[in-house]
């Protein structure tokens, strides 16, 4: 029934994007400028080229992972999915001092509930936990096994797509085929981290979240560390916030994220570890696609930046063709 679901959202979303040999790609309304510069220096020498050229320029500079060619409008989703994979591992030499802190706060917090008091702090807090469920939080917290949980999100992730492709809505397809993509990276790494890690669920053996390494995951999947829930479901809410930049989305987002957490605490399902590590992969992931895949930025510097509507490019000199009085010529692109 999973590989049905995936089957069928990358055959929606794929053909939902389908054009013609040698068509360009339609932008959205309010990206229909084509590549703006990539500079806003008054005056400098990258500010009397065209945006193409410029583009051009700092293109070379980028890693073979990013680059304009592999953003949404300009490739198709198997290349820029394969390049997303290595670019999610590779990429982390370029983190900024916030990604670098909140990596360090969480692989800090992880290990400190994962200690090996026997039992690890995690551990006393989900006996805790389950000591405390009753037939009312039954009700409110829905276990979200892993089966059934991938399949709502494919079957999700085709409905946004189809919709999109009924309606000839480019954002919505757009959205759902990085979405798509997202899932596809969160599960694969988020998997590779598990197997390697080798650690009880909280259903597992006496429940002490015990580590047994690479040679036991395989048998322990898929329960351990870190959870596949809420990595997968913050990488589709963060692409989702993001890619609209809707106050209501993100108040939406934010409390989806504190559900899907109680819930799988709540069922049993993950020690407050596992979830600790598992949201900042699907932050990072979903923050990725967004700011690297998706047509609402653009690269300037080699750095994401999200595409204005208006925007100013610069002032250059510039004289009058027929009394030749000199000026200055101001350009601004929409």
């Amino acid at each position: 029934m999973l590989l049905l679901c995936l089957t069928v959202t990358i055959c929606l979303t794929t053909a939902a994007v389908a054009q013609e040999p040698g068509t360009p790609l339609r932008r959205p309304a309010w990206d229909n400028w084509g590549e703006l510069a990539e500079d806003r220096a008054y005056f400098s020498p990258d500010s009397l080229l065209l945006p193409d050229d410029r583009a051009e320029k700092h293109e070379a500079d980028l890693p073979f992972y990013m680059g304009e060619r592999w953003r949404y409008q300009n490739s198709n989703i198997f290349a820029r999915f394969g390049m997303s994979l290595t670019g999610s591992f590779l990429n982390i030499h370029r983190w900024d001092r916030f990604d670098w802190m909140y990596a360090g706060l969480t692989a800090a917090g992880t290990l400190a509930l994962m200690a090996p008091t026997n039992p690890s702090p995690d551990a006393h807090l989900q006996f805790w936990i389950v000591e405390r469920q009753n037939p009312t939080m039954d009700k409110v917290f829905w276990r979200l096994t892993t089966e059934r949980f991938s399949v709502a999100g494919l079957i999700f992730i085709g409905l946004c797509a189809t919709t999109g492709w009924a309606a000839d809505d480019d954002e919505i397809v757009e959205w759902s085929a990085l979405m798509l993509e997202a899932l596809g990276v969160t599960q694969l790494v988020h998997a590779a981290q598990k197997l390697t890690i080798g650690r009880e669920g909280p259903e597992q053996g006496d429940g002490l979240g015990i580590v047994y390494g690479p040679t036991q995951g395989y048998k322990l999947f898929p329960s351990g560390t870190p959870s596949g829930h809420v990595a997968s479901v913050v990488a589709l809410s963060k692409i989702t916030m993001d890619y609209f930049d809707n106050p209501w989305l993100y108040a939406m987002g934010y409390s989806l994220w504190a559900y899907i957490t109680a819930s799988v605490l709540y069922n049993n399902q993950h020690f407050i570890s596992d979830v600790v590590w598992g949201a900042p992969i699907g932050y990072f992931i979903g923050k990725w696609f967004v700011e690297h895949r998706s047509s609402r930025y653009r690269y300037r510097n080699g750095k994401p930046v999200r595409r204005e509507g208006f925007e100013f490019v610069g002032v250059v000199p510039f004289a009058s063709p027929l009394t030749g009085t000199p000026g200055l010529s101001a350009t601004w692109m929409w």
